[in-house]
């Protein structure tokens, strides 16, 4: 099986980037520790800056699984 795309479609009137705060909200609506969910919070926007660093990098699981690991290898300083 190849890898899923997932196009993210939001209402004419919203803006561009209203579908990851959706997604967001989906995310860290489910999460009733407030310390959790700040440092979701800040991992899904860690995520999203590293995502829209390359406009060609479509939004896969193998787009994710690339950002796991490689954030997981990351050396804290």
């Amino acid at each position: 099986m190849g890898p899923t795309e997932v196009e993210i479609s939001v209402a004419p009137r919203t803006r561009p980037h209203d579908g990851w705060s959706i997604i967001t909200s989906l995310v860290l609506d489910g999460i009733a520790s407030r310390h959790t969910r700040r440092a979701y919070s800040q991992a899904l926007e860690e995520f999203l800056i590293w995502f829209r660093d390359d406009p060609d990098r479509a939004f896969t699981k193998a787009t994710v699984q690339k950002y796991r690991f490689l954030s997981s290898t990351r050396v804290c300083t």
